[in-house]
Formats: C-alpha cells, structure tokens, sequence
C-alpha cells in the first residue's frame, strides 16, 4: 500500500514538471509560428511585386521591340 502511495507521487510530480514546462514552451511555439507566416507572408509579397515589375517590363520590352522591326 506505501509503495502505490509513493509511486502515484512520483507519478504525480513527474506530471506536474512535465505539464508546467510543456505549457510554458507552447506560447513561444505559437509566438514563433507567428514571426514566421509574418515573414513567409512579406516575403511572397516581395514575390509577387517582383514578378508583376518583370511582366510589366516583358511588355514595355516587347512593345519596343515591335515598334523596332516596323520602323526596317
């Protein structure tokens, strides 16, 4: 009977340790999950600029080059 006393204890303790030092790293899991959709977001943002400044360059280039080959 001591022995299942000590061991739910044990148990208990273990329990308490893990539970408190799990739930203090689940905020900084959450807080790092945010920092880095923040940055992912900036970053296709960035992407998406870039490549509607290439499209728009394709097209002035392009319009160049037509006006070009009909002035020959």
């Amino acid at each position: 009977m001591r022995s299942c006393k000590i061991g739910l204890s044990v148990f208990v303790c273990l329990l308490a340790v893990f539970s408190t030092s799990l739930g203090s790293r689940l905020p900084m899991v959450s807080v790092e999950s945010r920092v880095l959709a923040q940055a992912l977001d900036a970053r296709k943002a960035e992407a998406d600029k870039l490549l509607q400044q290439g499209r728009e360059q394709f097209k002035i280039n392009l319009r160049q080059h037509c006006s070009l080959g009909n002035r020959h």
